[in-house]
């Protein structure tokens, strides 16, 4: 029996979900080729050779961006569902309270 294929939002997140599963260790990478890139950069800088300094230091600079890019779009599709959990725990909780107060227990 074949699935009919999903629609409207939840299909856009699931498949944001699926390249962001595909993209879970790149942010990493990215990021630690930055430290490599930065202190090559520094070892240029030291033997006074500022052009290559310069430049590699710029890729250092774009490295991080896209890794840190990459760490927050995982960290938000991860964390969507526990942060409606979250919400939903507090929300009980609030209740709890308003209740417990209205019947005189606090």
């Amino acid at each position: 029996m074949a699935q009919e294929p999903p629609t409207g939002e939840s299909w856009v997140k699931g498949w944001l979900r699926e390249i962001a599963s595909g993209l879970l260790g790149l942010g990493v990478v990215f990021i630690v080729a930055f430290i490599v890139l930065l202190v090559a950069a520094a070892l240029m800088l030291a033997i006074d050779n500022t052009e290559w300094a310069e430049r590699l230091a710029e890729y250092a600079y774009y490295f991080l961006v896209v890794g840190v890019v990459l760490e927050l779009v995982k960290t938000v599709l991860s964390g969507e569902e526990s942060m409606e959990e979250g919400i939903e725990e507090s929300s009980n909780a609030l209740h709890e309270t308003v209740r417990e107060m209205e019947s005189g227990k606090r």
